[in-house]
């Protein structure tokens, strides 16, 4: 068995080595390549980089080069849509029926999408032994219309708002994990375009 497919298994993806290898070209092929910000601290000079790092960005890990924004998602979507779980799985993980799992997502309590008839639920909500705590309250307050590729960015991406996290601001994620106020989350959530 090759590394790629061990990797596919140990990380629980139901996509082929040859799904994979289609994407990757994809967003090599569309995308262009990266590369690495020669020396940005150097460049850009030590009180105007520590104003960048104090407002949230990450100068070690800048990159330039052509970058297709559209394969770019195409690709964080189809990682979403490889990891999520079926409403089977999630069943199992909650410890309820699959009808429950079902009525939760239409009434907006848990986040999912319906892919060929079918819903898949992105694991980012799901702890090792249930829900994120607070996350329905906050699916509830996402708009419907959102994409998902967008939500899952939300969800990942620090906020000032949410200030308290380890290393300063937390995200949205990261501050429900940690016992956050899940009502500050979910007024932000409401907001979100």
């Amino acid at each position: 068995m090759g590394a790629v497919r061990e990797l596919l298994i140990r990380r629980g993806l139901v996509a082929s080595e040859e799904e994979v290898a289609r994407m990757i070209e994809a967003v090599l092929v569309e995308g262009g390549s990266r590369r690495r910000h020669p020396e940005p601290r150097r460049l850009l000079g030590r009180p105007f980089t520590d104003l960048l790092v104090r407002g949230g960005f990450d100068l070690d890990h800048l990159e330039v080069g052509p970058r297709d924004p559209a394969a770019t998602a195409a690709l964080e979507y189809w990682a979403l849509l490889a990891t999520a779980l079926t409403t089977r799985q999630a069943a199992e993980q909650l410890g309820v029926s699959e009808s429950s799992v079902r009525h939760r997502l239409r009434r907006r309590v848990l986040y999912g999408l319906k892919v060929e008839g079918k819903w898949r639920l992105p694991r980012f909500q799901f702890t090792s032994d249930g829900l994120v705590p607070g996350i329905a309250r906050v699916v509830r307050q996402l708009p419907p219309t959102l994409h998902p590729v967008a939500v899952h960015r939300w969800f990942h991406t620090r906020n000032p708002d949410l200030e308290g996290g380890p290393g300063g601001a937390s995200t949205p994620l990261e501050w429900l994990r940690i016992g956050g106020d899940a009502g500050a989350v979910a007024d932000l959530a409401a907001w979100v375009r």
